[in-house]
């Protein structure tokens, strides 16, 4: 989504990361609301995993602020659709044998 926003629509990255933010809100919040009526949540997992992702949302805003990084997130998006290309690569390819 980062990707798109900066790219294609031309927004900054702490305008994209923004939308970003407020478009997963939403989304979260239903999720959330329909496994917690089915009784589906581990809450301590939960909590961990929340605690991550707010040091990484205050890491990233730090790194929108800097000078390159447009460059730092193309290059990390670069590494993970090849990371994951491998992937498939080695799993229909190799596996396959």
């Amino acid at each position: 989504m980062l990707l798109i926003l900066t790219l294609m629509v031309g927004f900054d990255l702490p305008r994209a990361n923004a939308v970003r933010a407020a478009a997963l809100v939403p989304v979260t919040l239903v999720s959330m609301l329909v496994f917690a009526a089915h009784g589906d949540i581990d809450w301590i997992l939960g909590g961990v995993l929340s605690v991550g992702s707010i040091g990484g949302g205050v890491m990233g805003a730090r790194l929108s602020l800097s000078a390159g990084a447009k460059r730092y997130v193309f290059v990390l998006l670069v590494i993970a659709i090849s990371a994951e290309l491998l992937q498939l690569i080695w799993h229909y390819v190799f596996k396959a044998i």
